[in-house]
Order: C-alpha cells, then structure tokens, then sequence
C-alpha cells in the first residue's frame, strides 16, 4: 500500500519534471527559430542596402556617361583620369558607402575609356567565340595565335603569327571543323588569313597622326567611317581591310611589299600584305593594348558590340595605285614583321 503511494508521488514528480524540460526545450527551439529569422531579416536588410548601393552608383555611372557624351558634342573632352577623380570625389561625399563597391571605378573605365575596349575577352572561350563569328558572320579564314612556341611560330613573333599550319589557307576556304580544333585553350589573340576570297590589306606603321586614316580612305573611295579599319595594339600604326583584285606591285621575295612614306606624311612605311596574316582585334599586343576598331564607339562597353556589322567592302585596283603615288615616291623598303 505505502510503496503504491510513494510509486505514484514518483510518477507525478516525474511528470511535473519532463514537463519543465518540455517548456525548456520549447523555448529554446523558440529562441533558435527566433535567432535563424532575425539574421535572415539582417541579410535581407543587408542584400537590400548592397542593391540599393548598386542602384545609386548605377544613376551616378548614366550620368556621368551622358555628360561625357554631352561634352563630346561641344569638343570638351575631359580625361578619364579627370572623370575618375570627380567620380572619387562625389562618392566620398555621398552618405552611403559607395568607395566599398570595388567594381565601381573599373565598370565606370569599362564605360568610358576611349582607347581599350573592355578586357572580359581576355578568356579563350570569348577568343574562340569571337574566331567563329568572324569565320561565319563574314566568311572569313581565321587563324589562332598561341604564346606556346612551336614549328609555326618558332621563327616569327609568336603574339603575332599563327600557332597552326596556315598556308594553303590564303587560297581554299577553311572547314569549321579545323576552326574549332586549333589550340584555343592556350590562345592570346586571332588573326585573318589574307589572299583568300582576294581578302587584302595595307599596313601603316609608326603612325604619329591618325588624321592620315581619314586621307586614306578618301583615296581609296571607302566611307569616312568604314567599319574595318584597326588600329594596331602599339598605338603607333593602322590596318586598312577590304577586297581587292591581284595587284602586281603587291608582291615580292618577301611575301608582302613595303613602301617609305614621303616626308609630308607623319608615318614611317605602307606594307601591301595581298595575302600572309594580320592580326585582327581584340588581339593583346606585346605592350598589354588591345587591337581595336578605330571607328568603334569607345561608350560601348563590350566588344560584342564593337565588331563590323558590315562585310568589308571591294576596292578597285587603280584607287590603291592612286594612293601609293600620293603618300609615297614607290621606293620600297625591306618589310618589317
């Protein structure tokens, strides 16, 4: 009989004691779910400041980019070192912390720099993407340029020459296939293989005014802004691209034909490359500058927005002769490569 009681205060107590432990666990769970929901509230609030940082600095890049455009217009052009500087100054004085956004000041030079385009196609993947919408979009014969030396480039300047055979590919038409086989995961750049489909070019080399591009073009009855001029990566010289017929002054011994410049024009020597390669943009030079389209918009931030949306376009042979005798005294010269 008293073991009976004494069994059932035991029970009871039992009880009262898991209950207390049951409010326990609950209020802790509580408190645990509280906690998870309070720091999801503070990333939120955080995610939401951070875009709302974005958003401001985001007005301030449009207006600056409308403002250069602006001055562009009246012939006020400000450096971007000058843009940079004002850009540093009103972020200082803005009551959140723009400064802390990193990519600020490097999305602002993607924007506005007037000679590089912007650098994200340093990846090969962007370079091989670039090959095939040269090969397809314009039916032309693309090479792949490597830093690793090999039997193609061994005896050339490799940031320039192909790292494949390319030879017989200035007179037949390259297969896809073969495109997308070279060696693109190590490529630092492309070029176009010239003579194919009579594909040419002229080389102007150490080039101190590039008023001269527009002296050309006039000469060889190409628009004021035809899409496929270049401008080479050391900033010193241009590339003219267009179609032409076989011209017998535009070959020799060493495969292309070099003429000096006459003295009233600010540039060194005209090569006539009717085939062999050129570089093509956005190919890195030896001097970290990217080839680029010379009539490119410099407010357009990716190259995919750069390259011609036009085919090259057919010069006659008299109008190339008709140059050569206007900025030269036809004195060649041995080429430089």
């Amino acid at each position: 009989m008293l073991l009976g009681i004494l069994l059932d205060e035991l029970m009871f107590y039992m009880e009262a004691i898991w209950g207390f432990i049951k409010v326990c666990l609950l209020m802790a769970g509580g408190a645990y779910v509280l906690d998870i929901t309070s720091r999801l509230r503070l990333h939120e609030k955080g995610h939401q400041d951070s875009l709302q940082k974005i958003e401001e600095l985001e007005g301030y890049l449009d207006q600056c980019r409308r403002e250069w455009i602006e001055q562009s217009k009246e012939n006020h052009k400000p450096t971007l070192d000058d843009i940079l500087e004002d850009c540093e100054r009103i972020a200082k004085s803005k009551p959140i912390e723009i400064r802390e956004l990193q990519f600020s000041k490097w999305r602002l030079i993607d924007v506005l720099r007037k000679e590089k385009p912007n650098l994200i196609y340093h990846d090969q993947a962007d370079l091989k993407r670039y090959a095939l919408k040269y090969y397809e979009k314009f039916n032309l014969n693309i090479s792949c340029i490597s830093s690793k030396i090999n039997q193609y480039n061994r005896n050339e300047n490799t940031l320039k020459a192909p790292s494949h055979e390319w030879i017989e590919l200035q007179k037949s038409r390259q297969s896809k296939s073969e495109l997308i086989k070279y060696n693109w995961h190590e490529a630092i750049g492309l070029g176009i293989i010239l003579g194919y489909n009579g594909i040419r070019a002229l080389d102007i080399d150490q080039c101190e005014d590039f008023s001269l591009v527009g002296v050309f073009l006039k000469e060889l009855a190409l628009p004021v802004d035809y899409e496929w001029v270049t401008k080479s990566g050391g900033l010193k010289g241009f590339h003219i691209l267009f179609y032409c017929d076989e011209l017998e002054q535009a070959h020799d011994e060493f495969g292309r034909v070099s003429y000096r410049s006459k003295k009233d024009f600010n540039f060194q020597k005209i090569d006539l490359m009717w085939d062999g390669h050129l570089v093509l943009p956005p190919t890195i030079h030896e001097r970290n500058n990217n080839y680029s389209f010379f009539f490119s918009d410099p407010l357009l931030a990716f190259f995919d927005d750069k390259i011609p949306k036009n085919q090259p376009q057919k010069v006659e042979k008299k109008n190339v002769v008709n140059l050569l005798a206007k900025i030269t005294d036809f004195k060649r010269i041995t080429p430089s490569f």
